[in-house]
């Protein structure tokens, strides 16, 4: 919920690179004319097996070593 309340206000996150990467991609989505749209789901609300999925991954990446230097189709 906090990306998508900064995302309504981005001039009070642009210190934080991840943000300001995030809204780089966004750009580079629209200039492809590409429409997006977030939605922002309840955690834990067993709404979904997607979002259960989501959760656990999101979990296992926290162990996982990082990479450096990863391209990206946008970079």
């Amino acid at each position: 919920l906090s990306v998508l309340k900064a995302l309504q206000n981005p001039d009070n996150h642009l210190n934080d690179f991840r943000f300001t990467n995030l809204l780089y991609l966004i750009g580079k989505t629209k200039q492809k004319q590409i429409d997006m749209t977030f939605l922002w789901t309840k955690s834990h609300s067993n709404i979904s097996e997607g979002n259960d999925t989501a959760d656990r991954l999101a979990k296992e990446g926290l162990n996982l070593t990082p990479e450096k230097n990863i391209k990206t189709p946008w970079y």
